[in-house]
């Protein structure tokens, strides 16, 4: 299975994911969640959803460590509890060249299934509790360019353009940037 990494302006990064019923839990799926594995150490990230590979399907991986055969994948994730706060740079590989500061949690509890579907509960602390919000965000169509700073937003701009403008002819959009800016 081969799976490519979407870029803004794609629309199935603003759109809410599908969540996953039983018989979603298949062979399929974890074929899925090896791709997905491949691509993110491909573009050198540290998690990825679902929609950022035009799956519009509520599932994530996440890598604790940023090591290959750390990745944890998780479905129809809810956070349950929230702890304490970051305020740290990040950036996504939907948005390539497009960083800025963002508040988080700092320790959430998040209950989920696995890719069996069998049930589990994570609790993730700094930067592995970060990347499991940053990437259920993107499950709810939330773009991380939408929490940043004014500030960064507004440094933002220029990037955002041009991502529209080499992809939004190859996905048939046109998005303002102010519409990421929210």
């Amino acid at each position: 299975m081969s799976l490519e990494l979407v870029y803004w302006p794609h629309p199935v990064l603003r759109a809410r994911a599908a969540t996953l019923v039983p018989a979603d839990f298949n062979d399929e799926l974890a074929r899925t969640f090896e791709a997905m594995v491949r691509v993110m150490h491909d573009h050198r990230g540290m998690g990825l959803a679902g929609p950022q590979v035009a799956i519009g399907k509520r599932f994530l991986i996440c890598s604790p460590s940023a090591d290959k055969g750390d990745e944890v994948f998780i479905a129809n994730p809810r956070v349950v509890e929230r702890e304490g706060e970051l305020f740290e740079e990040e950036g996504c590989l939907s948005f390539p060249g497009i960083y800025g500061k963002v508040h988080r949690a700092r320790v959430v509890v998040v209950e989920a299934q696995d890719v069996t579907g069998t049930p589990v509960v994570i609790e993730a602390e700094d930067t592995y509790s970060r990347c499991l919000q940053h990437e259920i965000d993107h499950l709810d169509g939330m773009l991380f360019t939408r929490k940043m700073s004014p500030g960064a937003r507004i440094q933002a701009r220029r990037k955002l353009r041009e991502l529209e403008n080499r992809w939004g002819p190859v996905y048939g959009v046109s998005t303002s940037p102010a519409a990421v800016e929210g």
